[in-house]
């Protein structure tokens, strides 16, 4: 084993760490903290740290006597960060709830939660939230009075460290954790919408109109996705449908292109609301919006179905020649042989002002006679 005296370089620190067990390097650090610079000691927790996370892989017993045992919590701010402290109990709360109470110091940890670095700030949310069991515990207690704090990074973390009160039915942090659908940053609008989808009886009707009311206001496209997603995990998926397809109505071009994207990578086939909401949006003032419903009605419409070619037939009327092509090319991909209605409206197009689409009508024709 080198000289104590010699261990200088935080490479030589990580050499020893990988050769003997995390016991030996704790005592190693202690017997010579005086040798060692800061950076190798720094280096040395780091190793610890990595050592503890694989045996928590293997046994359960073992890292909790470790984590207590070792007095890595009491090591000064020098040698160890607080977020990585914070993470280390975090950990350990979650092999053991009880002793993850008694080793965290929720007092720092509320303190820590608004300092300006943001690593200790989400290593002391994931502890905060690993312990926060009630609606009256210290944790819990603290991060419903920061949800209006002016970093929305805080704010953010306090949401996601009541999650799983959110998620156990809590009306009154439900209630809370809501009220920041409005908040000004959509960072911690998304992390909102995150909490609020999850499967449950518990409050799911207001849930779903906290959703639906965000989707109909949002702006942020990031955000647009998020409440998607939830209202996914919420509803049922005829009420998710329905909704949906609502929103495909939207004065927003930005509500109604998520809908429309909803419906396209989403499963429809059958449901009358999402076929007749899609087709009108065929006479979609914006492009992206019409090819992308002409595409979802590709992959979720049966051939031959009659609704959504009798209403693709009526768009073959429309003034402007682009609705009559995403028309036409929607008829061309679900028309059977023998729908002698939808021929007659086809030839019908053989005759249109705009050459493209005379020409697609002829070749379609062709293909079906």
């Amino acid at each position: 084993m080198p000289a104590l005296s010699h261990i200088t370089q935080p490479h030589e620190v990580m050499s020893l760490v990988a050769s003997f067990c995390g016991h030996f390097a704790l005592s190693t650090l202690r017997c010579a903290a005086e040798s060692f610079g800061v950076a190798a000691r720094q280096h040395l927790v780091c190793c610890l740290v990595n050592y503890i996370e694989r045996k928590a892989a293997r046994s359960r017993e073992d890292v909790c006597n470790l984590v207590e045992q070792s007095g890595l919590r009491g090591l000064p701010e020098s040698d160890m960060s607080y977020a990585r402290r914070a993470h280390l109990v975090a950990m350990l709360c979650s092999l053991d709830e009880e002793r993850g109470r008694q080793l965290l110091d929720a007092e720092r940890s509320c303190e820590l939660l608004e300092q300006e670095v943001h690593r200790a700030r989400i290593a002391t949310a994931a502890a905060l939230r690993a312990i926060a069991k009630d609606t009256d515990d210290l944790a819990t207690t603290f991060m419903m009075r920061k949800l209006d704090h002016r970093s929305f990074h805080v704010r953010a973390l306090c949401v996601a460290g009541l999650l799983g009160l959110v998620k156990g039915g809590h009306t009154r942090i439900l209630v809370a954790v809501k009220a920041r659908l409005d908040d000004k940053h959509p960072v911690v609008r998304c992390q909102v919408l995150e909490a609020l989808a999850f499967d449950a009886d518990a409050g799911k009707a207001a849930r779903i109109e906290a959703v639906v009311s965000r989707l109909e206001k949002e702006t942020n496209s990031q955000v647009i996705v998020q409440a998607t997603h939830a209202l996914q995990a919420i509803a049922s998926r005829e009420q998710f449908l329905h909704i949906i397809a609502r929103l495909t109505r939207h004065p927003q071009a930005c509500i109604r292109q998520a809908a429309v994207n909803t419906l396209r990578t989403n499963p429809h086939e059958g449901n009358e609301y999402a076929i007749l909401a899609l087709v009108e949006r065929l006479e979609d003032e914006y492009g992206t919006i019409r090819w992308d419903a002409v595409d979802a009605l590709k992959r979720h419409t049966d051939r031959g179905d009659k609704r959504a070619i009798g209403a693709a037939t009526s768009v073959l009327r429309h003034p402007q020649s682009v609705v009559r092509r995403a028309a036409l090319e929607l008829i061309k991909a679900l028309v059977v042989e023998g729908d002698e209605q939808t021929l007659a409206s086809i030839t019908r197009c053989t005759e249109d002002d705009a050459v493209h689409i005379r020409q697609m009508a002829i070749d379609l024709l062709r293909k079906l006679t």
